[in-house]
């Protein structure tokens, strides 16, 4: 597998070890606190395209999406690899129904942030951008919500 692929396969696997802790805590009784405000199940997938219909239920996607290279030093090369996680779901676009999924975008660059990749030590996280929460083509058309966090990582070889 191409190294931005087993990166994004690491993020995911991270997201999904959280998100399975935090719907342990959701059902203690009392409940505990959790990482993730909102209730998630990722997948890696090579693209985040669903149906109106899928959208019904929230979609966490985490996808490749570049690949930058640069000089380094003589004979090493810095790799940036950006990891894509798409937060979708059809919505009414109103503030209570954006803003937790708001929340979980900030939540899911927090949880990452000033850390090497879990589960993949030779990426060092070095940004992080959001994009979203709207497309508005598709919040018009099919009220679907985009949010998407890309994650930049970088390798030097």
């Amino acid at each position: 597998m191409a190294e931005i692929d087993d990166i994004a396969e690491a993020v995911n696997a991270a997201l999904l070890a959280q998100a399975s802790a935090d719907a342990a805590a959701r059902a203690h009784n009392p409940p505990l606190p959790t990482v993730f405000a909102v209730p998630f199940t990722p997948v890696h997938l090579n693209k985040a395209v669903f149906d109106e219909k899928e959208l019904a239920t929230l979609h966490v996607t985490v996808v490749p999406v570049d690949i930058e290279e640069r000089a380094f030093s003589r004979g090493e090369v810095q790799y940036i690899y950006q990891v894509g996680i798409a937060i979708q779901r059809q919505t009414d676009a109103s503030v209570a129904d954006v803003g937790p999924l708001q929340t979980l975008a900030q939540q899911i660059r927090d949880f990452f942030r000033l850390k090497r990749c879990p589960g993949y030590a030779d990426a060092m996280w070095v940004g992080a951008a959001q994009r979203g929460p709207f497309d508005p083509a598709a919040l018009v058309q099919a009220q679907i919500l985009q949010i998407t966090v890309i994650l930049h990582y970088t390798v030097i070889r």
